[in-house]
């Protein structure tokens, strides 16, 4: 079957079953009818129709592997401060799925502290590996707080901006000048008392060659499905799978959010452009290059 004629039934599942808001007060366990096994997307990704472009106005994306794939993902919260996310393990599943028959090399980290989530970025962006890399992608999704916040496991929160930090070209050298694409699954609501007042380095520093995308405006809630995982990161993923070894990673995203507001759920997506100046081409090796991870 191929990609496309599975989103279409994939699509008529997910408008017939629940969705549910990750800001919702609920522990209920997923409902019967459908297993983990049938949640996952079996995309089929295919290598790039030529080798991305050369060139001053480009990000070069030739290394193998292409570029490090990060995913945090908190489905528990310690004493029960804050509802599991049922349906997590899906996305993640599928975000490995995708960029490891690309050619990408994924690390994979679920429900850590604060202390440690605040580690295991640091580390990364110390790690001599990035230099042999073409890109970065990070992917975060838990419970949000504010706009720009989420839930660690200790229900404790984490900034993006403390994330992104880690990257600056000033701090990992072996990433300037190289895209840094991150990923954001949480509720943006609104809360001042909590939210950071200062980010200092960032104060400091510019961002750059930084793009951000969010699966929901600021202020909205996001939705996730107790079996599907979050209908954003499907829909991602099913655009990497249709266009990512033809088209700009810009032209990706388009089509990104044209399917996700298809899915029953979805919200408006946003995206926000951090001196991200260059054409990016994901340049996909396909499924017979899958790394060892």
């Amino acid at each position: 079957m191929s990609n496309r004629k599975a989103y279409s039934l994939e699509l008529d599942v997910l408008q017939n079953t629940e969705s549910h808001k990750i800001g919702e007060d609920t522990t209920e366990i997923p409902p019967g009818g459908f297993s983990e096994k049938t949640a996952f997307m079996n995309l089929q990704m295919q290598p790039a129709v030529q080798s991305c472009l050369n060139g001053r106005s480009v990000y070069p994306c030739h290394t193998n592997p292409r570029g490090r794939v990060l995913i945090l993902n908190i489905k528990s919260f310690k004493d029960d401060h804050y509802p599991t996310r049922y349906g997590a393990e899906c996305d993640t599943v599928n975000l490995e799925s995708v960029y490891l028959q690309m050619g990408y090399e994924v690390v994979t980290r679920y429900d850590l502290s604060r202390a440690d989530t605040l580690e295991f970025f640091n580390e990364e962006s110390k790690d001599s590996k990035l230099s042999y890399v073409s890109s970065l992608f990070v992917f975060i999704m838990s419970h949000g707080i504010g706009p720009r916040t989420f839930v660690t496991h200790d229900a404790e929160t984490v900034t993006l901006d403390e994330i992104m930090n880690f990257f600056l070209n000033s701090r990992c050298l072996s990433l300037n000048g190289k895209p840094k694409i991150f990923f954001s699954h949480f509720c943006r609501g609104e809360d001042e008392e909590i939210r950071p007042k200062l980010y200092p380095e960032a104060k400091r520093e510019a961002y750059r060659d930084m793009l951000c995308i969010f699966s929901s405006t600021s202020g909205f809630l996001a939705y996730r499905h107790p079996i599907f995982g979050t209908p954003s990161v499907r829909a991602y993923c099913q655009a990497l799978a249709e266009y990512a070894h033809y088209k700009m990673f810009s032209e990706v995203i388009g089509e990104f959010q044209k399917l996700f507001e298809k899915m029953e759920g979805a919200t408006s997506p946003e995206v926000l452009n951090l001196s991200f100046s260059k054409h990016f081409f994901l340049n996909p090796l396909g499924r017979k290059h899958i790394p060892s991870r």
